[in-house]
């Protein structure tokens, strides 16, 4: 078995079989299984993956961690390359998972990751951001990370590399830094893409956040600038002029009247949950 795709989900039947259909539709000339790891959906979301042939885990709920899911469909799964993948993000193409793979022909190749593609008018403060952080070329992009939304890894490295099961957020990152440490390579594919937005809401942006900015900091150290009121100031001031030109150039209109609020509580729980890591502080989902 070349690959095995592990996809983490919980109440997602609206969306979990779009996805499992273009997975089943990849073209590739190499075997892969499909392994989803359920955390206690109470929708029709484990009929779905029933009926769709492919291999279901259940947990709990408080069985669920990133890192903790991520390491269980890694022991679960019989591929060489393990390929996460978010159970509302479908392929955008029939080669997604060969392109996504092919890196891997290179030894030095210990980790992969794909474009993300918003999809139109379902998060529009989101977009841009995307279009930023995963642009439609390699060279173009703007930071080094890794995002197991869409990304894949190999299963020899992370026998001796696990995901850090203690973080809230971002073990992927932290799992593609060490791996670089070492001397590993990863790779950017712009090509291997998936559809990847969340439904604009303001609920959770700043649980989400804080998360983000505690385990930003815990990885980063005194390079990521998230409890630095300057820094959110700054940013909070170019988020709003950039959100305005996207509402607007987009037809976004009725959407003006919650920046403020969203980029208020995105950029106050990066700076809470950074400056809560700053002074020692464990991690608390507010």
């Amino acid at each position: 078995m070349k690959a095995s795709v592990v996809i983490r989900c919980r109440d997602e039947e609206r969306r979990i079989g779009r996805v499992l259909e273009g997975v089943r539709r990849q073209e590739t000339d190499f075997p892969f299984e499909v392994i989803v790891i359920d955390s206690g959906s109470t929708d029709g979301t484990p009929d779905i993956v029933s009926d769709s042939g492919c291999r279901l885990i259940r947990i709990r709920p408080e069985e669920f961690g990133y890192g903790r899911t991520m390491n269980m469909g890694a022991r679960e799964a019989g591929g060489e390359i393990l390929v996460y993948l978010s159970a509302h993000c479908p392929p955008a193409g029939k080669d997604w998972l060969s392109k996504l793979t092919a890196p891997f022909s290179d030894p030095a190749v210990a980790g992969a990751f794909g474009g993300q593609v918003p999809e139109p008018g379902v998060n529009p403060f989101e977009e841009w951001r995307l279009a930023r952080a995963f642009p439609k070329s390699r060279e173009t992009l703007q930071e080094n990370m890794f995002s197991s939304a869409n990304g894949a890894v190999r299963k020899s490295v992370w026998e001796v590399m696990p995901f850090d099961e203690a973080l809230p957020f971002s073990e992927d990152r932290k799992w593609a830094k060490g791996a670089e440490a070492k001397g590993y390579k990863i790779v950017y594919v712009p090509d291997a893409a998936v559809y990847h937005s969340h439904p604009f809401s303001l609920d959770g942006v700043y649980k989400r956040a804080y998360a983000a900015g505690w385990a930003k900091k815990s990885i980063y150290g005194r390079s990521c600038r998230f409890d630095s009121i300057a820094w959110a100031a700054g940013a909070y001031a170019y988020c709003l002029a950039k959100d305005a030109l996207h509402l607007t150039g987009g037809g976004h209109l009725g959407l003006l009247k919650y920046a403020p609020r969203y980029r208020w509580l995105e950029l106050s729980g990066f700076y809470a949950g950074a400056r809560d890591f700053a002074r020692g502080a464990s991690h608390k989902a507010p």
